[in-house]
């Protein structure tokens, strides 16, 4: 049985943490089994490697070297695994002897009376099984939850096997380039110096002088190339110490180099006052390889200027030319990089060139016209950062995440493929009522109601990139929450956040406000007197009641949209308005204009009744307003005077 004293989520943590270390694979698949088989209540666990076709088993890792060493071997079909690699799932035997299978298999060290073996599968193809055992049998079968767990495990131990076979052959596809390299350099090096010894022994016999200088020719290019691609070889690998150097007094010392080579050509430079960059030590073969190129391309008499410019945080230097232009296959390698076997660079000088400006964080670009070619180098001023540099940056980087994530208000957590959580914050077992221990390895699902079919949303979100919605949780206590929620998946692969927000609080105001609101509608409606609700800070009218348009003989459309003093007359507007201000502020009613005049409206038929008006303000979702009752006075007046005339004639 499972060792329920640990619970499943605290098991799950030990597995997230033993799989984040930076440790060889066997070392950490042989801790993953051993949490494995001390959560199974198993004696050990074991990963094999099997060659289903040759029907051949062994022992690849385990947590028993005595007993069940790596490298122990049998045929395949005296185990249980060629059971188990039949299945998609797993295959469990928890009471061997009671199915005539204590015996079977024999090869291992000692007999199983239990056993839980998953497939385990990289790259598509079957590279072994994960399985646990004992050798007594279990009382009980095993639960769901424990072949879940078995499961969940071999799924971890299948991509952590991937990236480590990854790893593994980039690792010997570097250190194979590295020594072909090597060795091709020196071999072809010594070959070739051998072959132009012979050459110039030839130049001596022979008649055709020219056709054996031209041989010669060849080969200094060859051995020229060899050097630059060992150049090439070192720019790449190259350190990241820098030296600061004005750039003015810098290329003049490269170019008066490159005349002396090149006394046909024409060579100038141009520049305005001092520019100060940090370069790499290399930075000089780069311009070099550049200013030879167009002098060397450029006819008879090139014509080549080098300008020095700034920008902003940057350096410009334009190498211009006279020549035919750059051919188009050696423009895109200098552009990009790239080369195809039908466009390709002539050498490696422009490759050099590039691989020695990229390094400084700069670019390259080549313009061609019938009147030559301009070639711009653009490189920062300040220096990029060294390795050092970046290495803490990215640590500065990596605390800025770590204590955004940490400190952040809203609930942040980051699940694996599976959806179970893997780190939380403590907002986020704030928001679910629960500690980081039994957070972890749990997924939205444990916190929300029966019927949400989590696993579907699960992988749509996957499929989707990013996904924002709401969903309510049932917390451990039996409160509820409404929670807002923005995830984003595979922020790296296999990780995926989701920053959480309770809105409880909110929702459920917005559902007393939308109440309110319903409220307020049917007693607007039922109201006997005409109501005006008008916007606040601008005194346009938004709504009324049927009684209104009664009263003003006009449909609610028409009413709408009027200012509350269009509903009083005209010669004395200023002081309707500023009786709304004033009325609006402190509510209640109100029988006279600021002056002391009677508050009058004016009717359908074009009438002024007299009136009160009571005012009071309410919160609606959109925002407060204003709703004024206007109730009529002229009858209630008529009729105080007729019975004040009678009580005086009697």
């Amino acid at each position: 049985m499972a060792d329920t004293s640990v619970p499943a989520t605290e098991t799950r943590q030990r597995l997230y943490s033993i799989i984040r270390k930076q440790i060889p694979f066997d070392k950490k698949a042989r801790e993953v089994l051993e949490v494995g088989a001390e959560y199974l209540g198993l004696e050990y666990g074991y990963i094999t490697r099997i060659d289903n076709e040759m029907g051949d088993w062994e022992v690849a890792i385990t947590t028993d070297t005595e007993e069940f060493p790596v490298g122990l071997r049998c045929p395949l079909q005296n185990t249980h695994c060629r059971e188990t690699i039949t299945t998609e799932t797993h295959y469990a035997l928890y009471d061997a002897p009671s199915l005539g299978r204590a015996d079977d298999p024999k090869p291992q060290a000692r007999k199983q009376g239990t056993y839980l073996g998953i497939p385990l599968i990289s790259n598509e193809s079957l590279y072994g099984t994960v399985c646990f055992a004992a050798e007594e049998p279990r009382s009980d079968p095993f639960s769901d939850v424990e072949t879940w767990f078995a499961e969940h495990l071999a799924g971890l131990l299948e991509r952590e096997l991937v990236r480590d076979r990854v790893e593994a052959k980039l690792t010997n596809q570097t250190n194979l380039a590295t020594v072909l390299n090597r060795v091709l350099r020196h071999n072809l090096r010594n070959d070739i110096s051998v072959i132009r010894g012979y050459t110039e022994l030839l130049n001596e016999q022979v008649e055709n002088v020219s056709t054996i200088q031209t041989i010669l020719d060849h080969i200094d290019d060859l051995i020229e190339m060899s050097q630059k691609a060992r150049e090439l070889q070192q720019t790449v690998t190259a350190g990241s110490e820098r030296r600061q150097a004005e750039l003015g007094e810098f290329i003049q010392g490269i170019v008066h180099d490159i005349e002396q080579d090149y006394p046909e050509a024409s060579i100038s430079v141009e520049h305005d006052g001092k520019l100060h960059v940090d370069v790499l030590q290399n930075f000089d073969r780069a311009v070099e390889e550049l200013v030879k190129n167009a002098a060397k391309h450029s006819g008879d008499t090139p014509n080549v200027t080098v300008a020095i410019d700034g920008a902003p945080n940057a350096a410009e230097i334009r190498i211009d030319d006279d020549g035919p232009g750059l051919p188009e296959d050696e423009a895109q390698v200098l552009t990009t990089g790239e080369e195809t076997p039908l466009a390709h660079g002539s050498g490696l000088g422009i490759s050099l060139a590039r691989w020695i400006v990229t390094s400084h964080g700069g670019s390259l670009t080549a313009e061609v016209t019938e009147g030559g070619t301009t070639i711009t180098i653009t490189i920062p001023r300040q220096s990029g950062l060294g390795i050092q540099q970046q290495l803490t940056e990215l640590s500065r980087s990596r605390d800025k995440y770590k204590s955004a994530f940490d400190e952040a208000v809203d609930a942040m957590v980051i699940a694996d493929d599976d959806g179970r959580y893997i780190k939380v914050n403590d907002s986020a077992t704030d928001l679910f009522g629960v500690p980081e221990g039994k957070l972890l390895g749990r997924t939205i699902a444990d916190f929300i109601p029966e019927g949400v079919g989590f696993e579907e949303e699960w992988q749509q979100f996957r499929t989707a990139d990013e996904q924002q919605g709401t969903v309510r949780i049932m917390r451990p206590d039996g409160s509820e929450r409404i929670v807002e929620y923005a995830a984003k998946s595979n922020i790296v692969p296999g990780e995926h956040l989701s920053v959480l927000r309770d809105v409880t609080e909110r929702e459920e105001r917005k559902q007393e406000l939308t109440a309110l609101k319903q409220r307020y509608k049917t007693l607007l409606e039922a109201a006997p007197d005409p109501v005006f609700i008008a916007d606040i800070e601008t005194g346009e009218i938004i709504n009324a009641n049927a009684a209104a348009e009664t009263t003003l003989d006009r449909s609610r459309q028409e009413i709408v949209g009027h200012h509350q003093s269009d509903l009083h007359p005209s010669d004395k507007s200023e002081l309707y308005h500023e009786l709304f201000q004033e009325h609006v502020q402190s509510e209640g009613m109100r029988r006279y204009l600021p002056d002391g005049a009677p508050i009058y409206m004016i009717t359908g038929d074009g009438e002024q009744v007299q009136v009160e008006i009571s005012v009071g303000r309410v919160s609606l979702p959109d925002g407060p307003v204003a709703f004024g009752i206007f109730r009529e006075l002229t009858s209630r007046i008529d009729y105080t005077s007729e019975t004040v005339q009678q009580l005086t004639t009697e």
